[in-house]
């Protein structure tokens, strides 16, 4: 099989209203209503982007609706940005023997009002944190944040919670983290800092060390990272970003 064939193949299945796809390789079918968790099943067996059939009517089969091939397709894409991303992020080691830097960035609602969306964090070796808030008051977004920043949340099944659940799973990666080398957690700006506080309801756990890399960042590995990655306002991917640009 070349780099471009097709890996998988979904039809609609009009009497039960549901997508079915099938793993060309393999044979192996799955069938949902959910055209991201189609997309997401789809990516778990190896099928990218570009190499998924979706036939149409004139050859036999009948075609999935068209708003149901965006979201797949967007799905995706999204994902295979994801990976593409991770493998960079893997490519990184430790800068120093002593320290280990985990950066951080953070999703807010406004500077008015300043509440918690999600949280980022991203280590150099490797190790990485995400989630979501799910009450935060969306009436005090800014209208930036409505913009550019709501619409890129969802992305990561599972990661998406109360801030009580957030703040319980934060403190309990952070005090995982092995304590030598020693962690330092690193951010281009210093809300980010207060707002980690904020999550966990005090200071860093034992051992750790905290510091702004904001002057230390590269703007050409950064504005690269985020043109191939559409990360920019997004806290994972941003994290990454500082993570792969730090010199």
């Amino acid at each position: 099989m070349s780099d471009r064939d097709p890996q998988a193949r979904v039809v609609y299945d009009y009497p039960e209203d549901r997508l079915v796809g099938t793993v060309l390789a393999t044979g192996e079918t799955f069938a949902t209503d959910d055209p991201r968790r189609m997309a997401e099943w789809l990516f778990a067996a190896g099928a990218r982007h570009g190499r998924v059939l979706m036939p149409d009517w004139r050859e036999g089969d009948i075609s999935p609706p068209k708003g149901d091939k965006i979201a797949l397709n967007y799905r995706l894409v999204q994902l295979g940005m994801d990976e593409s991303a991770r493998r960079k992020i893997e490519g990184i080691k430790p800068r120093s023997p002593w320290k280990t830097r985990y950066f951080v960035d953070t999703e807010f609602t406004s500077f008015e009002n300043c509440q918690l969306i999600s949280i980022g964090i991203v280590g150099e070796d490797g190790r990485e944190f995400y989630a979501e808030r799910t009450d935060f008051d969306q009436n005090a977004c800014s209208d930036f944040v409505k913009s550019s920043v709501l619409r890129k949340l969802g992305q990561f099944p599972g990661r998406a919670m109360p801030f009580a659940q957030l703040r319980t799973e934060l403190r309990e990666w952070l005090e995982a983290i092995p304590t030598k080398p020693k962690p330092v957690l690193s951010y281009d700006y210093h809300g980010d800092y207060e707002l980690v506080e904020l999550a966990i309801g005090g200071s860093l756990p034992a051992g750790w060390s905290h510091e702004n890399v904001s002057g230390k960042l590269d703007a050409e590995r950064l504005a690269a990272f985020v043109a191939e990655h559409a990360g920019e306002h997004h806290a994972l991917f941003d994290a990454r970003a500082n993570a792969l640009a730090f010199r």
